[in-house]
């Protein structure tokens, strides 16, 4: 979403310029693409651990993508989870990282956990 906000932004503020004489649908793209910026950053953001609001940078356009960025990622995996099927994933990629480093039946074990649960069951992934 980002980055077809960015490119509309772009294209908005190229149409608008006198020499082309789009300026309607130059105001239309980027005001589009201004929305899908905001909605890009606002998962950026909450994927990063901070607030929703962060995604008013957009009005900044590239330079708000850019401070966000910068920002320090507030995340953590291990914060507790209230849908049982993010643990199931939590689990399953447990179970995924030591199938890659040979540990099969510590892995098998991690699977056969998640298929087990009836928390699980109800998710297409472990279904």
């Amino acid at each position: 979403m980002g980055v077809t906000g960015l490119s509309l932004q772009a294209a908005g503020y190229f149409f608008q310029r006198p020499y082309v004489g789009l300026l309607c649908l130059g105001a239309l793209l980027y005001v589009v693409g201004t929305g899908l910026l905001i909605a890009g950053l606002i998962y950026f953001a909450k994927a990063k651990g901070r607030s929703p609001a962060w995604g008013a940078l957009a009005f900044l356009s590239f330079i708000g993508l850019v401070v966000l960025v910068a920002l320090k990622d507030n995340a953590s995996d291990d914060e507790p989870s209230a849908d049982p099927r993010d643990e199931g994933e939590k689990i399953v990629g447990r179970a995924a990282e030591l199938d890659f480093k040979g540990e099969w039946a510590e892995a098998v074990a991690l699977f056969e956990e998640v298929i087990q649960k009836p928390e699980f069951q109800e998710h297409h992934l472990y279904a």
